[in-house]
């Protein structure tokens, strides 16, 4: 049924039960009230007829009213009769007012049944909206100018932490609604009331967003919030009510701190290879962003040891080393660290009560020092290592009343992975470092051996070269060829010592250059003049083409070195006889030096390795002329301090051997001539001369020497002694070796200086170490000259004439 009909049947059903109502009442009390109709009383069934019938019902319950009226209390009764006089005239009084009546009742009840009929469709509209904004992922939230919550969906209620909507409308203020919450911003500041989005849009009219962390203050879990808040206006346009769209954000946040700190932690991580750094920075990243406290737990030599802690509250840090040292893990526990490393699989625990606690505690300290650590949640995850488990992280929650979860686990795993690639990278760089450390230990030990051979070998040198310089004085009593045999293979010793120190001193770095300008074929005829012996003694030819204006750039004595290592080279491994040729060249902006022998090669497994410390050709023929094999180590150290290479080539066994040196060029230019070197005019001037040396044998000769030479000699073989025979002999010059017993040669040279008269002594040091180190100490502590064992008697007697002619 239509709702206009339903309508009109309801105002008539109405109008006539209020008329039938209405005559009775009237005839009951007719005798009383008289024949008079109750026009009055029969405008009620017309009000009700037209508000609820409308117009029509309302004009039917007119003309009702009238005919009942007329026909019931009129004269004659219960007659059908037409009114007359002044019962006309009530009659259409009766008619004229029921009409505007119904007319103005009717047209009420129309603009009320519009005004329910609209409130109907409003309300339908609100409860669909409430359901979609119900069915929204976004809190929605709409607030008087007072702050008083006006509408608020389920996702605001649950957001906030009120048990429903209805409790989150009814809350008076938003004070009542957040006070269990405590409302951050983003730098974790307290946000005060006057500060919330919602106001401040009400303030100034404008929307506005904020990121809010709302963080429960029993649990300290938090909410990342996105707030919008934007005002809604009056009819004056004036700021009346806020709606807020509060967009929770804590997974995104979660992700995206997550995604940072595993960016973060890799960084760090492999920004070190140092290993305790390494284990400390582990636990030290977990802290705050994973966990209150974190251990670290390493498998160590079948012992496992925790090797880093970390705290929040760096005062309960030593509490943690406390708990592990007093109350260490059973290694067969079925939980916590050892049930992880047994396993390899992580474990979490995300709510440890006080019973819990108990129930594991040895005893009531051991329980005390746990609950005064606040454990409440605990994690661990194994560290793994070429598919083994290597050792435990561990993380627990106390003070910040979090908990852990699978997010948790997730990222302590992410960690731990990184953390178990840095930790072994750490451990291999260590393990390399030591390795390293142990090879240049071996590597110096051996160069310290190396220089002290050469020294101790050099000290029994001495002697000998002084003997034979001193029989050669005393000529005659030797018989020339036997003393020339002694006096080969004691330079050819000397030479070999030499080898040994220049292999340390290049190795050390330790070789200093005096660069200049030099022609190369000086420094080849200085070459010659050192190996021709050798090749005299092997009656070798020797072939030279090097043109004069060659020219390079290097130290003379280094260079002819290198120049003599070849010739002899050349020299011991071609036969008797054989020849031998150097040729200068100029190839672009190098020099080349080539020295080419006919003897027996080089093999094709050997080339490789020619220039290598000790290496040798097997083939060699005359092992009486060979070397230490350092040879060609040294011309290759020695060309490369110059800026240049060295190579060798042969066509084998038996096909001879070429070396070829290449050195940078100098254009020519004419060099100035070298001054001849100074002389003296007649013999050289008798001197005193002390000579300290703990060496009898090398003492002893070179007294003899000296004073063949001339001059006034004592000798003695410690400090305290030559202390009083400096005393009695009152030398101008001293001779001190540096090794002496009971105190140095630099304290004995600074004692003879301090004594009376001494002052202008001349000090000359005679030791076995030269390099340029030792000269530069000795110059420090005051000598003169240093000379290098064994001594070079034309050398030596030359520096006393110097010394005592300055």
């Amino acid at each position: 049924m239509s709702a206009p009909r339903s309508s009109t049947l309801r105002g008539l059903a109405a109008s006539a039960l209020a008329l039938g109502l209405l005559t009775a009442a009237r005839v009951a009390l007719y005798e009383r009230l008289g024949p008079q109709p109750p026009f009055l009383l029969f405008f009620v069934p017309i009000l009700l007829g037209a508000w609820i019938g409308g117009l029509p019902v309302g004009f039917a319950a007119t003309a009702a009213a009238a005919l009942v009226g007329e026909f019931v209390f009129a004269e004659p009764r219960f007659a059908l009769h037409l009114p007359a006089g002044r019962e006309a005239v009530a009659v259409s009084w009766f008619v004229g007012q029921g009409v505007i009546l119904s007319l103005v009742t009717a047209r009420a009840g129309a603009d009320r049944r519009r005004a329910l009929a609209g409130a109907r469709d409003e309300r339908a509209v609100v409860d669909k909206l409430q359901a979609v904004l119900d069915g929204v992922d976004d809190a929605i939230v709409v607030q008087a100018a007072t702050g008083r919550a006006l509408y608020a969906n389920e996702v605001a209620a649950r957001l906030l932490g009120v048990a429903s909507v209805d409790a989150l409308l009814r809350a008076p203020t938003p004070a009542a609604v957040t006070g269990h919450l405590e409302v951050l911003d983003e730098e974790r500041r307290a946000v005060p009331g006057d500060q919330m989005p919602g106001r401040l849009a009400l303030r100034t009219g404008a929307p506005v967003e904020r990121v809010l962390v709302f963080r429960e203050r029993a649990t300290a879990q938090e909410r990342w919030t996105v707030v919008r808040a934007k005002p809604l206006f009056d009819a004056e346009g004036q700021p009346s009510s806020v709606i807020s769209v509060l967009q929770d954000v804590t997974q995104h946040r979660r992700d995206e701190s997550r995604r940072a700190f595993i960016a973060r932690a890799s960084q760090r991580l492999s920004a070190s290879l140092d290993y305790p750094q390494t284990l400390d920075e582990v636990v030290r990243l977990a802290v705050p962003e994973v966990a209150d406290w974190a251990a670290l737990d390493l498998v160590q030599g079948g012992r496992t040891q925790r090797l880093a802690v970390a705290h929040a509250d760096p005062a309960k840090a030593p509490l943690v080393a406390e708990l592990e040292r007093r109350f260490p893990a059973a290694h067969d526990a079925l939980r916590g660290g050892p049930n992880v490393l047994r396993t390899g699989r992580p474990e979490m625990v995300s709510e440890i009560s006080d019973e819990a606690l108990a129930a594991e505690a040895r005893d009531p300290e051991h329980l005390a020092l746990v609950r005064e650590l606040g454990l409440r949640s605990y994690l661990g995850v194994p560290l793994t290592a070429r598919g083994a488990t290597i050792g435990v992280l561990s993380f627990a929650l106390g003070e910040s009343g979090r908990r852990f979860g699978p997010e948790d686990l997730a990222l302590a795993a992410s960690l731990a992975e990184r953390a178990s690639v840095a930790i072994e990278h750490a451990r291999l760089f260590r393990e390399a470092e030591r390795a390293r450390a142990d090879a240049e230990l071996a590597n110096r030990s051996k160069d310290e051996f190396l220089a002290m051979l050469g020294h101790e070998l050099r000290n029994p040198l001495a002697p000998i070269l002084t003997a034979l310089a001193l029989i050669r004085m005393r000529a005659g009593q030797w018989p020339e060829r036997e003393l020339a045999v002694i006096e080969r293979q004691v330079k050819h010793l000397v030479r070999l010592v030499d080898d040994l120190l220049d292999v340390s001193r290049i190795t050390r770095g330790r070789v200093e250059l005096k660069l200049e300008r030099l022609a190369l074929a000086d420094v080849v005829a200085r070459a010659v003049e050192m190996s021709l012996p050798l090749v005299e003694q092997r009656a070798q030819g020797l072939d030279v083409d090097v043109p004069p204006e060659l020219a390079v750039r290097g130290d003379a004595v280094r260079l002819a070195q290198v120049v003599a290592n070849l010739l002899n080279n050349a020299a011991k491994y071609s036969e008797k006889g054989g020849r031998i040729a150097v040729t200068g060249a100029r190839v672009g902006d190098r020099v080349e030096l080539r020295v080419r022998d006919r003897g027996i090669g080089i093999a094709p497994e050997m080339l490789p390795r020619v220039f290598d410390l000790f290496a040798q050709e097997s083939q060699a023929i005359d092992r009486a002329a060979g070397g230490l094999g350092l040879g060609l180590a040294i011309v290759k150290s020695l060309v490369a301090l110059h800026g240049g290479d060295v190579s060798a080539a042969s066509d084998g066994a038996g096909e001879g051997s070429e070396f070829c040196v290449r050195l940078p060029a100098l254009d020519q230019a004419a060099a100035p001539s070298a001054a001849p070197p100074p002389g003296s005019d007649g013999p050289p001037r008798p001197a005193r001369v002390l000579v300290v040396d703990d060496n009898e044998d090398a003492a002893d000769l070179l007294v003899d020497a000296l004073a063949a030479m001339g001059h006034d000699v004592r000798k003695a073989h410690d400090g305290p002694t030559a202390l009083v025979a400096a005393a009695a002999h009152r030398p101008t010059i001293a001779l001190l070796d540096i090794g002496l017993p009971v105190m140095d040669g630099y304290e004995l040279g600074r004692r003879l200086r301090a004594m009376e008269g001494f002052e202008d002594v001349r000090l000359v040091a005679v030791t076995g170490y030269g390099q340029a180190a030792d000269r530069q100490r000795s110059m420090e502590a005051g000598f003169d000259a240093h000379l290098v064992k064994p001594v070079d008697l034309e050398a030596l007697g030359a520096l006393i004439a110097r010394l005592a002619g300055a």
